[in-house]
């Protein structure tokens, strides 16, 4: 993908060279990274790359249930519950040497060509026993349930690398390279914990109250052996519909419902260790150095408090069903990772404290607008429509701790990124802005009213104002059509991939006439350019406006579209070998269009990962549209 940054549309890749060496390959990018000794050809690399992944995965479940004691007026249930998850992953890559960016003299062709041999493993073996007593003689306006039980999980990764560089003429593999790198990585987890849960259902089954609690202990806290307790408690109502009156024949159930409740966010592995990292050799004895991020070995978890408050209404026989919910949660003991000064020998280190909250609504709407019982011709249409937002915020940081910049969220002051500072949202995206100092001054304006200077500063949310999700299933018969449209509103995107388009003035609309009498932020004078790509890199300047290239990430995506049809059973019992029960022919869809204003491929996507929020477009490539049939056939 980087490689079309800066190839301008003048010569054709896919042409193949005719002598010299490389005879018969496609011909090498001249424009590409800055030129020949950084360039390559996709069309090339996608002919002599190779980059295989194998993954194979088993899970294996099981369940064994015993009814201890049973009467009429109660019940005595013991169980287990286990399981096994097991992955592995194999990948292999090879770079040939004559790839255009790996040969001699190319900045990767230090040692040309290269080899990789990635293997890794993840397994996961959990276990829960429970026992549950089950009360409903006592009253015929009560029913009591009270479970107990222990669980214990143990999860293990083990990874390696071998990355083998500098290979001869033929060479495949890693290991007998120029240069050899070997990486390998070891982890294990293992968590125990204890609940309790009781629950009340009274009233005529109109009231349900419960509470529980749970203890749980983890090899990853600073203190494996000691417990942390997690209380929950919850309550709904089904208020009578005869409350309603005239409108009671319309209401068919009315829910109140308010929950309480805490759980804990574990540390990752290895936080709580204060490690030593390998320097090399001192005289021919192995030296040790303190790793690069500083451990606590008091460290642990976050506690997440909830509150939730919420209601279901169904009317006209179900027909309607509205739903919302309003929630409030706080984290304390919040786990902040800031980068320290680098006089101090470390760069990060991993602290408890701080408090951040999140506070948000759900929202959804059932509706059957059509219901036709018509014997094989039945007619229905079942339309769902949901609605989400929330807003999260850093509301203090421990004594000490300065705002610091997420891992991993951006690329610096000069095109955004997300930086960690109580008072602001999580997903507030920070960087550079050229602003005309106010006559009253503070900070870099102090002393200098009117002058133009570059701050570092709040510039907009990557959250979006709202989600929305669209569904809708219609049934005929032995047909079903159905389709799921999702809907974002807001949230800003750093685009790193519309700056290096424009950078290298290949840009779809780098010659499209720009607006007249625009301000060009960084001279605060009239925009000089007048074309849409210099426009853009006029307001950036030297990289002191990082506005110039925050993009709304609004868009509206069909993500599922499916058509499936249920062969009726008297087609199957003709075909009597196949004992066939059901037969269904489905065509489905995914990612299949999406509308959107946004100077881009998807603003969906995100170079980083999904740390906080997605706000880095750098190279990416759009959503996968992916088109399936398949056949579902029952035994």
């Amino acid at each position: 993908m980087y490689a079309f940054f800066t190839t301008l549309p003048i010569i054709d890749l896919q042409q193949r060279q005719t002598s010299g060496p490389f005879a018969g390959l496609y011909v090498d990018n001249p424009f590409a990274g800055g030129g020949i000794t950084s360039g390559s050809n996709p069309w090339q690399t996608f002919e002599l790359m190779l980059n295989d992944e194998d993954v194979n995965r088993y899970i294996v479940s099981s369940r064994v249930n015993y009814n201890a004691y049973s009467s009429a007026a109660q019940n005595l249930q013991l169980s287990y519950v286990g399981g096994i998850d097991r992955s592995t992953t194999e990948a292999y890559l090879l770079a040939p040497s004559n790839l255009q960016f790996q040969r001699p003299g190319t900045n990767r062709g230090i040692f040309p060509g290269t080899a990789i041999q990635g293997n890794g493993s993840d397994r996961l073996n959990n276990h829960a026993a429970n026992l549950v007593h089950t009360l409903t003689g006592w009253s015929k306006y009560l029913t009591a349930t009270t479970s107990v039980g222990l669980q214990a999980e143990d999860r293990s990764t083990i990874d390696y690398n071998v990355i083998g560089r500098g290979l001869i003429p033929g060479q495949v593999t890693a290991s007998p390279a120029t240069n050899t790198t070997v990486t390998n990585t070891r982890a294990a987890v293992l968590n125990q914990a204890f609940y309790a849960q009781e629950e009340v259902l009274a009233l005529d089954e109109r009231l349900l109250i419960s509470a529980a609690v749970r203890g749980e202990r983890s090899s990853v806290n600073g203190d494996y052996k000691k417990l942390h307790y997690f209380p929950r408690v919850a309550a709904s109502y089904r208020v009578p519909t005869t409350m309603f009156g005239g409108f009671g024949d319309f209401v068919s159930e009315f829910k109140l419902r308010a929950a309480y409740g805490q759980s804990g966010n574990q540390p990752a592995y290895g936080e709580k260790f204060i490690t030593l990292t390998n320097a090399g050799q001192i005289g021919g004895q192995t030296a040790l150095i303190q790793a690069a991020t500083l451990g606590n070995p008091n460290v642990t978890p976050e506690r997440l408090s909830e509150q939730e408050y919420g209601t279901e209404i169904s009317m006209w026989r179900e027909r309607v069903r509205l739903e919302g919910t309003y929630f409030n949660r706080r984290v304390t003991d919040l786990l902040v990772r800031p980068f320290l000064a680098s006089s101090s020998g470390v760069n990060t280190q991993v602290i408890n404290g701080g408090v951040m909250t999140s506070k948000g609504l759900e929202a959804g709407v059932t509706l059957i607008p059509v219901q036709m019982r018509a014997g094989s011709s039945d007619l229905s249409w079942t339309s769902r429509t949901t609605y989400f937002t929330n807003d999260t915020k850093i509301e203090s940081f421990p004594v000490g701790v300065r705002p610091f910049t997420v891992l991993g969220g951006g690329f610096g002051a000069s095109f955004g990124r997300l930086r960690q500072t109580a008072g602001y949202p999580v997903s507030m995206i920070w960087g550079n802005k050229t602003i005309v100092c106010p006559a009253v001054t503070v900070g870099a304006c102090a002393g200098r009213p009117g002058a133009i200077v570059t701050v570092d500063t709040a510039l907009g949310d990557a959250n979006p104002d709202f989600t929305m999700g669209f569904s809708n299933e219609i049934a005929w018969g032995n047909l079903t059509l159905s389709s799921v449209l999702d809907w974002r509103k807001g949230g800003l995107i750093s685009s790193l991939s519309l700056f290096s388009f424009d950078d290298g003035a290949v840009t779809w609309d780098f010659d499209d006439p720009a607006p007249a009498g625009e301000i060009c932020p960084s001279t605060n004078l009239p925009c000089t350019t007048t074309t849409l790509g210099p426009r853009r890199l006029e307001k950036m300047g030297n990289f002191v406006h990082v506005p110039a290239y925050l993009l709304d990430g609004s868009y509206v995506k069909i993500r599922e579209l499916s058509l499936s049809y249920d062969v009726p059973t008297r087609y199957l019992q003709q075909i009597p070998a196949l004992n066939t029960r059901n037969l269904r022919l489905s065509l489905s869809g995914r990612n299949l269009a999406i509308f959107s204003d946004y100077n881009g491929f998807d603003p969906e996507g995100n170079n980083g990962g999904n740390n906080v929020a997605r706000m880095v477009d750098l190279a990416q490539w759009p959503s996968t549209r992916n088109v399936f049939f398949s056949v579902d056939i029952g035994f």
